[in-house]
């Protein structure tokens, strides 16, 4: 329910969207809703293009996807990954552990809904010449970029790995990148 995975150099835990303690069926009443004088004032409820990665994850992905807006109402179509779409997956493994990546993400430069002034608070973040003005303007760019609402959590970042059941001192990494990726060099 937040935008990003843990407090990283925010300095303070994420925001979750307001909505995240509200109980279901109370959302999807007022999604439902929603719906209803969306179609009242278009004739037809929408349908939203929904572009996922070609393979098995996607497909089940979206069958749950289908099912959930089908309950307030609204129809879905997959659409190929390079269409045009309302909804799109981000599938991404972070480079490194700050929210600005994950916010960077969020922006106008990838995104035509976006929050012009959370945009701007992440270049001062950038810009910052302290830790705690870089903290606290990410902690601004935070609550503006998550008021935007143009991103759907579908859940906290997983990884699979393969060890032998005999290896010892093996530890998951909660971010989704081994600490020494950075040590293997490239052939290319």
């Amino acid at each position: 329910t937040t935008i990003l995975p843990d407090q990283l150099d925010l300095g303070r835990a994420p925001t979750a969207a307001d909505w995240s303690t509200r109980d279901l069926a109370l959302r999807q009443s007022y999604a439902r809703s929603v719906v209803d004088n969306w179609t009242k004032l278009h004739a037809a409820p929408p349908t939203l293009r929904i572009a996922l990665p070609d393979g098995p994850g996607a497909r089940m992905l979206f069958r749950a996807i289908s099912q959930d807006y089908a309950a307030i109402g609204l129809s879905v179509v997959l659409v190929p990954w390079d269409a045009p779409a309302d909804l799109r997956l981000i599938d991404e493994v972070a480079p490194f552990d700050s929210a600005l990546w994950y916010l960077a993400r969020l922006g106008c430069d990838l995104n035509r809904l976006c929050s012009k002034e959370g945009e701007a608070k992440l270049t001062a973040a950038r810009e910052a010449r302290s830790e705690a003005d870089r903290s606290r303007t990410l902690g601004e760019a935070e609550t503006l970029i998550l008021a935007a609402a143009n991103y759907i959590p579908l859940g906290m970042p997983i990884r699979f790995s393969l060890v032998r059941p005999r290896l010892t001192g093996y530890a998951l990494s909660p971010r989704a990148r081994h600490p020494l990726n950075a040590l293997f060099r490239d052939t290319r």
